[in-house]
């Protein structure tokens, strides 16, 4: 008699070859994705939100935008982490959106970008002498948009750990929300196996262009490089990112590099490139993917 262990291997090992080798994304999907990926930029980057400032007012539309766009299945489990935090001396009030997919298993996945931006610019403002809106298209809108539409993929799929979809707050003044997730961790989603982070990631302009790899365990993450042109390194930025957390758990982010338009106003979304966002979609969603054939292997 065959083992039901072994039968329920060979099940969920079919879910993610099913993953990995059955739904690839076409050319018509793509362009549906790419369409998904601009609404999320365009709203997040829209002179509306003043730069998205943590502990501004503005917030809370961020976090209404992102709970609609995580809600569409009653699987998830969507909540807003409220914490306090100081900058400049002054208390901040800040709330960040999670989205927790509840496999039904010990081990969790993070999946993350920082959803903050610099609000009117200031002090950490490269367009010097402009107090104007800071809009941040591909810092960060451009993580969070490909977040968002990872959680969307991911709903459907019966995978060996449990996700959780975050969009940090207080990025821009110290990583204050990532420190915050780290601390209460634990008690929250239990196990965390690995933390994967996008960083500005709205600039692939086609093969030739670099993606940016930073991570302290590469071959845990198993990235296939589906012909694109990536830079490793042996995990040095994650220790000025969101990643700087949990940098005891394999981490990795990913990056499309900084540009002339980092930190200033002209950081808007008609700069971004749409395409190399759908490209660089398929090689998470495949990263991903091997990441549960490597828990099916335990």
């Amino acid at each position: 008699m065959i083992n039901h262990l072994f039968i329920k291997f060979l099940g969920r090992a079919f879910v993610v070859y099913f993953i990995l080798f059955c739904v690839p994304i076409h050319a018509q999907n793509c362009e549906s994705l790419e369409k998904e990926l601009k609404s999320h930029v365009k709203f997040l980057s829209s002179e509306a939100l003043k730069g998205r400032m943590t502990g501004g007012i503005e917030e809370a539309l961020v976090n209404t935008y992102l709970e609609t766009a995580f809600s569409d299945n009653k699987e998830r489990t969507i909540c807003e982490i409220s914490y306090r935090t100081t900058y400049q001396g002054k208390l901040l009030k800040s709330r960040m959106s999670t989205c927790f997919q509840n496999k039904k298993q010990v081990n969790t996945v993070l999946v993350g970008a920082h959803v903050d931006h610099i609000g009117m610019g200031g002090e950490l403002s490269k367009s010097i002498g402009k107090s104007e809106v800071h809009n941040g298209a591909d810092d960060n809108a451009s993580g969070v948009a490909m977040v968002i539409e990872l959680q969307k993929y991911f709903s459907k799929e019966n995978l060996p750990f449990n996700i959780l979809f975050v969009a940090y707050t207080g990025h821009e003044i110290g990583t204050k929300g990532s420190e915050y997730l780290a601390k209460h961790w634990k008690k929250m989603w239990g196990n965390c196996i690995a933390v994967i982070n996008f960083d500005m990631i709205g600039r692939l302009e086609d093969s030739t262009s670099s993606l940016f790899v930073s991570s302290n365990n590469a071959d845990f993450f198993q990235v296939a490089s589906n012909n694109m042109n990536l830079v490793f390194d042996e995990g040095e930025r994650l220790n000025s990112l969101d990643t700087r957390h949990f940098v005891h758990l394999p981490c990795i982010t990913f990056s499309t590099g900084i540009h002339n338009d980092y930190h200033k106003v002209s950081d808007d979304e008609d700069a971004i490139l749409y395409a190399g966002m759908c490209q660089q979609f398929k090689l998470y969603q495949t990263m991903i993917a091997n990441l549960a054939m490597k828990e099916l292997k335990k």
